[in-house]
């Protein structure tokens, strides 16, 4: 996977992914309350060996934190944060050693 610039995806579900994202930035933004709100939309394209995938996290105070750790704690989605988690680990002790 690697980060792209929205202007460059090919991808249909990625592009619809960031209108959608821009949308739940208002939405959180628009209420005085505290509110939080993630997306996260991957896409393998034909015939490419890299995934396109885009990221929107908003919030504000208690809220943004509180779904973290729901998100964490999840049976289905903490599992996968944790592996996504220790791989950017790996990456990061192998680009130190690396300097």
């Amino acid at each position: 996977m690697r980060p792209a610039d929205v202007s460059e995806v090919n991808s249909t579900l990625i592009l619809r992914a960031d209108e959608i994202g821009n949308e739940l930035r208002k939405l959180v933004k628009e209420k005085s309350e505290d509110r939080a709100a993630v997306l996260v939309t991957m896409d393998q394209m034909d015939g490419e060996e890299e995934s396109e995938a885009m990221l929107a996290v908003c919030g504000r105070g208690y809220m943004l934190i509180e779904l973290c750790r729901l998100m964490w704690n999840d049976p289905r989605i903490g599992v996968a944060l944790r592996v996504f988690l220790m791989s950017e680990i790996e990456k990061i002790k192998l680009s130190d050693e690396n300097k």
